[in-house]
């Protein structure tokens, strides 16, 4: 299905979810990521200069890769090295996310080569890094390692901080390796995953209305 629709003939729109401040979803996945490639697409809209849409881990966070806003500017983010830091990245450079309207982004990583794109990809909207050296593979921890919005460390028994918090905005059609992920409080489950945890997370996506509580002298309407 095209981005934001689902069901046997995609005709049924996704549901997007509001993510407040220090809102995350952690996921198990019911299938075995492939270490060699990655693919992650879902639509996001937002505001905000900064904050984490999606990542993928193994149990110690050695091997990862993070796809973010970072500076109002879309950024794919891996490690691939276990016993240390090698952090390649790859962003869009000219195109800056945080107007408010929806867009889906999406990265495929081959190893250690990573192609980026935003709303299809042409021109400005796409970039790649085609650099096959070093390590390969990329283990993700299908029970502790894919987060959506931030990843979420327990600071005491019922206290949490989500680091790289993506608040203010919204999320939907999330899917990994094709797969679509369950989006809370819509949806908590697909046949391909499941949303173990999720925190401060409003159904739907309402636009802040700029008119509420403005009274304009007739004959102007406020728009």
């Amino acid at each position: 299905c095209n981005p934001g629709w689902t069901g046997p003939y995609c005709t049924l729109e996704t549901m997007p979810s509001t993510f407040n401040q220090q809102s995350y979803v952690k996921y198990a996945l019911s299938f075995e990521p492939d270490r060699f490639t990655t693919e992650i697409q879902l639509r996001f809209r937002t505001r905000e200069e900064q904050g984490e849409l999606f990542r993928v881990s193994d149990q110690h966070n050695r091997e990862y890769g993070i796809l973010e806003i970072s500076s109002s500017r879309l950024k794919f983010r891996y490690n691939l090295n276990s016993l240390r830091t090698e952090e390649k990245e790859i962003w869009l450079t000219s195109m800056y996310v945080d107007d408010g309207q929806w867009h889906v982004a999406r990265v495929t990583r081959y190893g250690s080569a990573a192609i980026l794109t935003l709303d299809g990809g042409e021109g400005r909207r796409y970039n790649d890094s085609f650099l096959f050296n070093g390590h390969q593979m990329m283990a993700v921890d299908k029970q502790e390692g894919v987060y959506a919005g931030g990843k979420a460390e327990y600071t005491g028994v019922r206290t949490f901080e989500v680091y790289s918090d993506f608040s203010k905005g919204c999320m939907d059609d999330i899917r990994l390796e094709g797969k679509p992920l369950p989006l809370p409080p819509q949806l908590n489950g697909t046949q391909w995953g499941q949303a173990t945890m999720a925190r401060n997370l409003q159904r739907n996506c309402p636009s802040n209305n700029p008119c509420a509580n403005v009274i304009c002298p007739s004959p102007f309407v406020c728009v």
